[in-house]
C-alpha cells in the first residue's frame, strides 16, 4: 500500500479500501527479526559489548513474539457509533450498555484471523478499596443517594440497609468507624467482587458477536470494577498499526473520568476531536471543548506533526441546521412530547392509524429520526447536508485560524486542519445491507466514513514507515557495535572531531537553557498572581459546595464531581495566554530550529572528516552519517515533545502534592458542632502557607525544565560519541567470529537500501 498525497482522500470509491499487507514493512520486520535471531542462536552467541547490548534491548522492546507490532494510538472521545463505522461493525454501544463503555478506556487493535478477542481488566483490590472508603464515608456523612446507589448495585447486601437505619440514630465515633470497616470488608470479600479484583476476563467470537458477549460485564454490578477493556480483531482500518481508543466523552461531569481522558489524549499519537455537526458552531459547551483541545494541541506541537483531526458526526441527521439548532430547543422538546403522545396510543383502528401516519412522519422528520423520512426529503436532504458540511467546515477553519493566531502570535495563517463530516448510522446501514432505510445518503462515500477511514489508514502507515526506519537504524547500530574493532591510524583526528561535536552540543544545551529561563521568568509573576487569588478560590469553593460535598472534595485530594480545586488554584498560570504563546514559540519554533542547526553543524563536521579516513568507503560513511544524524534529530525532537507536554501540565499536580497533608487534615475532622466551619480552616491555612506553597511551584517548573535539558544533553552526548566512533574506528573483520562477519556482510547493505526506499515513501 503506497502512501498517497492528502488530496487523494477526496477521490474515493464507494467502498472502503481492501485490507492489504505492506510488503515493505513485512520485509523490514523479517530482516530485523532475523538479525536478532542470528545473534541469539546458541551456536553463534557471543558476549555483546555494552553499546551493542543497549541497541539489542531497544530492538527487543519493539519486537513482540518475534514480530514488530505497530502501536500508534488514536484517541477518540466518547463516540462509539463513529468507532463502529470505522471498524465496520457494531462492537461498542453506549446505549445498550447504559453509557458504561465510555466510562473507561476501551482500546481496539488489529489481530489477524476471523475472530475478535476482548479482554476486560479489573481494578486491583487496593484501587477498589480506596474507592469504597470514599463511597462509604460519603454515605455515612449524608446518606448520599448516588454513592448509596453505586454500592447497592455492586453488592446487594443488607449492610447498606443497616447503615441507613443506624444513620438515623446517634452513634459514637468508634461505632461509626467499626460499622464502616465492617461494610468495606464485606464488600471486598463478596464473591461477586473478590474473584474479579486484580484479574482479567476474556471473551472471543466474531467481531459482530463481541458486543453481545461483553454485555454481562457492563451490568450495574460489574462495570464500576472495570479498569480498562482491550479488544483485538480483524478490523482492516487498524491493520496499519492504529490502536483506536474510546474515551469518556467531553461532556462527562466526573473530574476523575475527565482526567483519565485528558491523560490518554496527552500520551496519544493522534487525537480525533469529535463533535456533533449541528452543535459545532453555536453550542457553548462544544465550542469550549474544541477551543480547549485545539489550543492545547497547538501548544503541544501536534499541529506541526499533523496529529489532530476534527470529526463532525450526525451528518446524516435531518432537521439539525447548525446555525439554528440552539434556538430550536423549545420546539424540539414540544415535538418530542407530541411524538410520545402518539406512541402511547395503542391498538388504534386501522383507519385511525393511517390517518395519523403523515403527522407522525412529520414529527419524526423534525426530530431527525431516520426511518420515517420520505424518499423525496431524503434526496433533497443530501444537498442540504453537503451545504451545511461546507459551511461548518469553513466556520471551524476560521475559528481554528483565530485560535492559532491567539496562541502562537503568528500573523501567517496555519495549514488547514483536517475536518471530516460523517454520517455513521447511514454508513452502518449501507455497510450491513440492512433493510432499514437510510436517513439521507444512498452510498457509502456520501457518508464521509470512507474518507476518514482512508485518512486513518494513512496515519498508521506514515507512523509505521517512520518506526520501520528507526528500527532499521537500531539494527544497523547493533551490527556495528557488535563488531570487534581496532583503533584507526589517526587517533588525534577522532579526539578533535569528538570535541568539535561536543562544542556544538554544548552550544545547543546553552541555547535551550536560555529559552527555558524565559519560561521560568514569565511564570514567576503568574504564580504570584495565583498566590494572591488563592484565598478567594478557597472561599468561593466553600460557598458553592454543601458541607458533605466539601468534605468529599477534601477526601479526594481536591478532585470531586466536576470540581478540581488544584486546577482552580493554578488556573492563572495554566490559562495565561502570554505563557501559552511563549511556550509555543519556545518548544514548537525556537527549539526545533536550534536543534536543526546543531544537527547540520554536526553533520558537516563529521562528513568533512570522512575523506581523510582511508579505511572505509566514503559514500558508505556519508550515508551512515546522514542516517545517524537524521535519527538523532528525530529522537531528540520526540524526547523534547514528551517532556514539554508533561511540564505544561505540571501546575495542578504540583499543587495537589503540596496541599495533600492539609486535605488529609481537614478530611479527618471529627463530626460534631460547627464541623463545616472547622473544615474551613483551609482559609487560614492558605493565608499562612501560601508563600512556601507557591514558591514550590516556581521550583517545580524550574526543575522539570532542567530535567528536560539533562535528558537532551545525555542523549546527544551518547549518540554523538557513537556516530564519531562509527566513522573513525576500523572494523577488523578478520577478528570477528565468522557468523558475525557474515551477518553484517549480508544485512548491512540491505538495511541502507530499505531505509532509502522507506524515506522515499514519506517525502
Amino acid at each position: 500500500m503506497a502512501l498517497s498525497p492528502a488530496s487523494s482522500l477526496s477521490s474515493l470509491t464507494d467502498d472502503t479500501p481492501e485490507l492489504t499487507k505492506d510488503v515493505d514493512l513485512e520485509n523490514v520486520y523479517h530482516l530485523v527479526s532475523g538479525v536478532v535471531r542470528d545473534l541469539s542462536l546458541p551456536g553463534g552467541s557471543i558476549s555483546l559489548p555494552s553499546e551493542a547490548q543497549i541497541e539489542m534491548e531497544k530492538i527487543e522492546k519493539l519486537l513482540v513474539g518475534g514480530a514488530y507490532r505497530p502501536n500508534h494510538k488514536v484517541a477518540v472521545s466518547g463516540k462509539s457509533t463513529l468507532l463502529n463505522a470505522l471498524l465496520g461493525c457494531s462492537v461498542l454501544s453506549a446505549a445498550d450498555m447504559g453509557g458504561a463503555c465510555t466510562s473507561v478506556v476501551t482500546e481496539i487493535s488489529y489481530q489477524e484471523g476471523s475472530e475478535a478477542v476482548a479482554t476486560v481488566l479489573f481494578k486491583t483490590r487496593q484501587q477498589w478499596e480506596t474507592e469504597l472508603r470514599h463511597l462509604v464515608t460519603d454515605v455515612h456523612d449524608a446518606n448520599n443517594p448516588d454513592s448509596l446507589g453505586k454500592l447497592a448495585n455492586v453488592c446487594s447486601r443488607q449492610d447498606l440497609k443497616k447503615m441507613g437505619t443506624v444513620e438515623k440514630q446517634e452513634m459514637l465515633p468508634e461505632q461509626s468507624k467499626e460499622l464502616e470497616s465492617s461494610l468495606i470488608d464485606n464488600l471486598l470479600d463478596d464473591p461477586a467482587v473478590k474473584d474479579k479484583l486484580g484479574n482479567a476476563s476474556t471473551v472471543s467470537g466474531t467481531p459482530k458477536d463481541i458486543r453481545e458477549k461483553l454485555k454481562p460485564f457492563w451490568g450495574a454490578a460489574t462495570w464500576p470494577l472495570i479498569a480498562r477493556v482491550n479488544i483485538r480483531g480483524p478490523f482492516p482500518v487498524l491493520s496499519s498499526g492504529i490502536v483506536l481508543a474510546d474515551l469518556p466523552g467531553h461532556g462527562d461531569a466526573d473530574i476523575v473520568r475527565n482526567k483519565v481522558a485528558d491523560q490518554y489524549m496527552q500520551d496519544a499519537n493522534t487525537i480525533f476531536l469529535v463533535a456533533p455537526i449541528n452543535r459545532a458552531i453555536d453550542d457553548e459547551g462544544v465550542q469550549n471543548y474544541l477551543k480547549k483541545h485545539i489550543s492545547q494541541s497547538i501548544i503541544d506541537g501536534r499541529i506541526a506533526e499533523d496529529s489532530v483531526v476534527l470529526v463532525l458526526t450526525q451528518h446524516d441527521v435531518i432537521g439539525s441546521n447548525a446555525d439554528t439548532a440552539s434556538s430550536k430547543d423549545a420546539e424540539i422538546e414540544e415535538l418530542t412530547n407530541q411524538l410520545k403522545t402518539h406512541k402511547s396510543q395503542k391498538k388504534q383502528p386501522k383507519d385511525s392509524k393511517h390517518s395519523r401516519l403523515p403527522e407522525t412522519r412529520k414529527l419524526r422528520a423534525s426530530l431527525g429520526i431516520a426511518s420515517y423520512v420520505p424518499e423525496t426529503e431524503r434526496i433533497g436532504g443530501i444537498s442540504v447536508q453537503q451545504g451545511r458540511c461546507l459551511a461548518v467546515i469553513s466556520a471551524l477553519q476560521h475559528k481554528y485560524q483565530s485560535i492559532y493566531a491567539n496562541v502562537s502570535g503568528a500573523s501567517a495563517p496555519p495549514r488547514p486542519i483536517p475536518i471530516f463530516c460523517v454520517g455513521s448510522s447511514d454508513y452502518l446501514i449501507l455497510h450491513d445491507h440492512s433493510p432499514t432505510k437510510t436517513a439521507i445518503f444512498s452510498s457509502k462515500s456520501e457518508t464521509g466514513i470512507p474518507a476518514l477511514y482512508t485518512h486513518t489508514m494513512h496515519i498508521g502507515e506514515r507512523q509505521g514507515v517512520s518506526d520501520a526506519i528507526h528500527l532499521l537504524f537500531l539494527t544497523y547500530q547493533l551490527l556495528n557495535q557488535s563488531s570487534i574493532t581496532v583503533e584507526g591510524d589517526d587517533e588525534g583526528s577522532e579526539i578533535r572531531l569528538e570535541k568539535e561535536c561536543e562544542q556544538e552540543v554544548a552550544s545547543l544545551v546553552q541555547s535551550i537553557e536560555k529559552m527555558f529561563a524565559m519560561i521560568v521568568d514569565e511564570s514567576s509573576p503568574l504564580i504570584d498572581a495565583a498566590k494572591q487569588q488563592s484565598l478567594h478560590v478557597f472561599q468561593a469553593v466553600a460557598e458553592t459546595h454543601k458541607w458533605n460535598q466539601y468534605l468529599a472534595l477534601m477526601r479526594r485530594q481536591g478532585e470531586f464531581g466536576s470540581t478540581n480545586l488544584n486546577a482552580l488554584l493554578t488556573s492563572p498560570i495554566a490559562d495565561s495566554e502570554s505563557l501559552q504563546r511563549l511556550w509555543h514559540v519556545v518548544f514548537n519554533e525556537d527549539i526545533p530550529r536550534t536543534v536543526l542547526h546543531c544537527m547540520k553543524s554536526i553533520h558537516t563536521a563529521i562528513s568533512s572528516s570522512v575523506s581523510n579516513l582511508r579505511h572505509r568507503s566514503v559514500d558508505k560513511s556519508l550515508h551512515s552519517i546522514e542516517t545517524s544524524v537524521q535519527d538523532l534529530s528525530s529522537t531528540i525532537t520526540k524526547g523534547i515533545t514528551i517532556q514539554q507536554r508533561q511540564a505544561r501540565r505540571i501546575w495542578a499536580p504540583l499543587m495537589k502534592t503540596r496541599l495533600s497533608p492539609q486535605y488529609a487534615s481537614v478530611a479527618a475532622i471529627t463530626p460534631g458542632r460547627n464541623r463545616f466551619a472547622r473544615m474551613k480552616s483551609n482559609e487560614s491555612f492558605i493565608e499562612g502557607s501560601a508563600v512556601p506553597i507557591f514558591e514550590a511551584l516556581k521550583a517545580g517548573i524550574k526543575g522539570a525544565l532542567a530535567e528536560c535539558v539533562e535528558l537532551v544533553q545525555a542523549e546527544l552526548q551518547h549518540r554523538v560519541r557513537v556516530i564519531v566512533r562509527d566513522v573513525t574506528v576500523i572494523t577488523a573483520d578478520d577478528k570477528c567470529p565468522s557468523f558475525l562477519a557474515k551477518v553484517r556482510a549480508d544485512k548491512e547493505e540491505s538495511i541502507f537500501e530499505m531505509m532509502d526506499s522507506l524515506k522515499a515513501r514519506v517525502q
